[in-house]
Formats: C-alpha cells, structure tokens, sequence
C-alpha cells in the first residue's frame, strides 16, 4: 500500500526522467548505457541456458520435432518405394514364370531353350528396328533364336550372334521382311486365313488376307478386328511358328482385288523397342526350317 508521500512525489520523478531523457544530450546518457552493458555481460551466462530451456519448453522445440518427424516419413518413403519395386518385379517374374510354362509347348517335338536376357543397345539407325541383347554364343544363342515380350509376343528374330550378346531384327522394323501369318478363326486350332504382313513403319504391320468363303454358304469369310495373328513362315525357325504376331486392328477393302481385305495388325506390346528384357528362344537342335 503506497504513503500518501509515495503517491505525490511518484509522478514528479516520473516527469523528470522524461525530460531528462528528451534534452540531456545523448553523450551525457553515456553512463546509463555502460551500466546496461555490464548489466548485459553479467547476465549472459545464465540469460543463455536459460533461453536454451525455454524453446526446448516452449512453441519453438518444434524445429527439433520437425526434423525427427522428417527423417521418419523420408524412411517411410524409402520402404515404400522398396516395397512397390519389389512387388513389380515379383509381377514379372511370375509373367516369365507363365511364359516359360506355356513355352515348353510351343514347338512341336522341338526341344528349345528359353533365356530371359536384358536389352543392352539399340542400333544406330531406329528405322532398322535392331536391338542388342546382352545373351551369345556362350549362353547357347545362335541365329536360329527368336526373342519374344511379354505374353509370347513375337519380337523378331536373332540375326548375329558373338560370345556375349546377340543381334536381333524387330518384326516392326522399317523396311523389314514380309511375313506369311494367319488370322486365327478359332482358338487353339491351326486354321484361319492366310496373310501377307509388312511392316509399315509406325509399329504396325499390313498386308492383304488370302479370300476363303464358306463350304456351305460360299461367303467370304473375312477377318475381324481384335483376331489374334500368329507366325506362318517356312522361312522361320520351327520354333517360331504359330508365336503371336499381333491383333487385328482394322480391317479395309483391297483396291486392287475386290474378293479380299488388308488388315492391319498391331503387337501386343505397343513399342517393341522399348522392352527392356527379351525373353530368348533358341532351339536346341538344328531346326532345317531356315532357306
């Protein structure tokens, strides 16, 4: 409780001060700031600690926070990120593993090898369609081999071999061979309707289709989109026939022979050249299907 003495000469001190600090010059007030140095330098020990104690108590010890909650999603991430790769590569294995088990079957009394090996070049002019392929002679490749993508999609065929790495000739390839196919009217049974393919450059192969009509009706019988086109080639290694060249894309009138249809057909693996492992069959005995 304040003196009625305290109470009257409070406010004259108060004043004074004001005006003390408004007309003393600032050299005058030299001693005030020398006290508040040493005030300053006398409380730095302890004012240090003690402002260290206070962000790790108070709002600011969240920067510490920040960089533990940080690090645990960056591991987060990261086992993440193993996980899906991970999971995709344990997806195609288990394609390769469906791949193999329907290959053994695909020709007929012809043993063959299968080899999965990875794309390692492509050749120096991508019109030629020719890949490199990190599998030779050393791992039993010769120039009876085929590649195949996945789902037994025809790639094309090995055309050199060295002791470690093969070439190999896309089906796609711009100004490649024609190739003798059939489209397949029924599933699982040799008989559909003979073509002549081109490739034509886009990823695309085109020809005309053989006319064949109904025994009983003696309608044309004429190919529809989404047929599955297979290789028909004498030209080819044995085990290369009836290997998936593709589907029906579209279907259009011959100009030049009313009676039949050039069809358009499309791998099923869009970009041939983008694969990036080639799944390698290779006879294991002379085939005799080659010119």
């Amino acid at each position: 409780m304040q003196t009625p003495l305290i109470q009257r000469v409070l406010p004259v001190i108060i004043g004074v001060l004001v005006v003390f600090a408004l007309v003393v010059p600032a050299r005058v007030q030299g001693w005030a700031a020398s006290i508040g140095n040493a005030v300053t330098v006398l409380s730095a020990p302890v004012s240090g600690p003690v402002l260290r104690l206070a962000n790790m108590l108070g709002p600011n010890r969240s920067r510490a926070s920040d960089d533990g909650m940080r690090v645990l999603e960056e591991e987060n991430e990261r086992i993440k990120h193993e996980f899906l790769a991970l999971q995709q590569e344990n997806d195609r294995l288990r394609q390769v593993i469906r791949d193999l088990q329907s290959g053994l079957a695909l020709a007929d009394n012809l043993p063959v090898r299968l080899l999965e090996a990875p794309v390692v070049g492509t050749g120096s002019d991508p019109d030629t369609g020719m890949l490199t392929i990190k599998a030779g002679s050393a791992q039993g490749v010769n120039t009876d081999a085929v590649g195949l993508a996945p789902g037994l999609q025809l790639m094309g065929r090995v055309v050199a071999v060295s002791e470690r790495t093969c070439t190999l000739r896309l089906i796609t390839s711009k100004g490649g061979e024609a190739l003798t196919a059939m489209v397949m009217l029924r599933d699982n049974v040799p008989d559909g309707l003979t073509c002549t393919l081109t490739p034509v450059g886009d990823g695309s192969l085109k020809g005309p289709v053989s006319d064949r009509r109904d025994p009983n009706t003696n309608s044309p019988i004429e190919p529809q989109p989404g047929q599955t086109v297979r290789l028909d080639d004498p030209r080819w290694p044995r085990a290369s026939r009836m290997l998936k060249l593709g589907v029906v894309e579209s279907v259009e009138p011959n100009p030049n022979q009313p009676l039949r249809r050039i069809i358009t057909v499309r791998p099923t693996v869009l970009d041939l050249e983008r694969v990036s492992d080639v799944m390698l069959c290779t006879p294991t005995e002379p085939s005799g299907g080659k010119p």
